[in-house]
């Protein structure tokens, strides 16, 4: 079942929808997902909603949720920040807390913000990264890529291209100190409260993540590296791709039922 919600402070509403156990069903925990941003937060939604509702067949009970700026939540992309996506991510844990025992799932870009809250919280939290994006540098240049063959490379202007400005990235109207402090962000100087939990998923074990997890349990977080060795990894950076729908069934379906297993609720 789906229940669309608003939540949030009221200068800063979120919009989300969360899957609930059919009635009848015993509720194990609750799950927090964070999407992407920008473009990959539009074409992975298939994706993250059907792992919503696998995970309510078990029990879970999840909360979908569009980051201030983006989707039906409040304010428009140009007001996004670096500190706003950071309390997004907070409103949207302690909300799914307040349900339960309660993870947090984040794909792709969307791993920013949670850590940047997580890394703020006082107590111990408990995080499922999904191929996660650490380098805000990188990602930007990834963004400039594919916003220039977006423009310039896949036939969409036959005629003329328009002008780049300096603030747009892939439909988005960002605001230009966004970018720049989205380019400071390196997650591997984000310390965790010890004692947290981290699984780290996804289809290749990138050098920049496993030092990432190394040094998390050199601090004393419980990290591991999870395979999804299902061989539907998306062309994330395909400007051919730009606009399809990323469905990895086959990696959605391990990946819930890994999540609903009783040890990850214990």
């Amino acid at each position: 079942m789906l229940q669309p919600l608003y939540f949030g402070p009221p200068q800063r509403t979120l919009f989300g929808i969360r899957h609930v156990p059919a009635d009848g069903m015993s509720v194990i925990g609750a799950m927090t997902v964070a999407p992407p941003l920008l473009q990959e937060g539009i074409s992975t939604q298939r994706a993250l909603w059907q792992l919503c509702e696998q995970l309510g067949t078990a029990g879970v009970a999840s909360l979908r949720f569009d980051w201030y700026g983006n989707g039906d939540a409040g304010g428009s992309a140009h007001q996004m920040t670096v500190d706003g996506l950071a309390q997004d991510a907070a409103a949207a844990m302690a909300w799914s807390q307040a349900q339960g025992r309660a993870r947090t799932l984040c794909l792709r870009s969307g791993a920013l913000g949670v850590l940047l809250a997580a890394s703020r919280a006082g107590t111990p939290v408990d995080l499922v990264l999904w191929e996660p994006v650490l380098d805000g540098a990188a990602m930007c240049d990834d963004w400039e890529r594919m916003h220039r063959a977006q423009v310039d490379d896949v036939g969409r202007y036959p005629f003329a291209a328009p002008a780049m400005d300096e603030d747009e990235r892939l439909g988005f109207d960002l605001d230009a100190a966004f970018l720049r402090a989205l380019r400071g962000i390196d997650a591997r100087d984000l310390a965790l409260p010890p004692g947290s939990r981290v699984l780290v998923t996804g289809w290749t074990l990138s050098p920049a993540t496993q030092a990432w997890i190394e040094r998390r349990v050199a601090e004393g977080v419980r990290a591991e590296w999870w395979p999804l060795e299902t061989g539907d990894a998306p062309e994330w950076n395909d400007p051919a791709q730009f606009e399809n729908q990323v469905f990895p069934r086959r990696g959605v379906a391990k990946l819930a039922g890994r999540l609903a297993e009783a040890g990850e609720w214990g």
